[in-house]
């Protein structure tokens, strides 16, 4: 016999999985001082690697929040330079090196707004970005409207790469963290039951 299984926004979260926004960005910033050398994390934030005592906290980091603290704390320490507005950190005045910064302009933009809470947050700030960009007038008289709108093209193809490069990183989160996570077997019996039941099936299966 067939079965139809139909599973609601929230399974996950109901079950004890740590898949919310929240849990994501969070794990992103607490684990930053082990992953900054990753690739994929170079493309949102670089930490120069030269820094690393820039990780020796006085208390640990959960999120965003206790990242930026720490990073005021380590700037007063030693004298460095703090740019409050776009997180940037360097070592002086004279230096447009940085020794931390948002490599990804909607990455930085996410973590400043401080009434994103869910996934959806970030899809209405990436439509409202979009928008923004195809509705955006040509300023300057000077250039031509051809070259204006390649302009627009081209933030726009930015914008889409970065909202990509977070998806990626979501993909890999779960894949690490999600599919071992250790949930409480003893309060989740319905879902064990259920995925003994799904078990056999494979939705990745490419055998004809």
């Amino acid at each position: 016999m067939n079965r139809v299984f139909i599973i609601g926004n929230g399974f996950d979260l109901a079950h004890g999985l740590p898949t919310s926004y929240n849990h994501f960005i969070n794990d992103f910033w607490s684990n930053l001082h082990i992953n900054f050398k990753e690739e994929s994390i170079k493309d949102l934030v670089l930490v120069d690697e030269l820094y690393e005592g820039l990780f020796n906290f006085s208390f640990k980091t959960k999120n965003f929040n206790d990242f930026i603290e720490n990073i005021e704390a380590y700037t007063l320490e030693r004298g460095f330079r703090f740019d409050s507005k776009n997180y940037r950190l360097r070592k002086n005045t004279n230096t447009f090196k940085f020794i931390f910064e948002f490599k990804s302009d909607f990455f930085l933009k996410i973590n400043k707004n401080q009434s994103i809470d869910n996934w959806v947050d970030i899809e209405n700030l990436y439509y409202y970005e979009l928008k923004k960009i195809v509705k955006s007038e040509r300023l300057d008289t000077r250039m031509l409207p051809e070259d204006w709108e390649r302009d627009k093209r081209n933030r726009a193809k930015k914008l889409n790469e970065e909202f990509n490069l977070i998806k990626l990183l979501l993909v890999k989160y779960l894949k690490n963290l999600v599919r071992n996570y250790d949930f409480d077997l003893a309060q989740n019996r319905d879902f064990v039951e259920f995925y003994q039941l799904l078990k056999p099936i494979s939705l990745y299966n490419n055998e004809s």
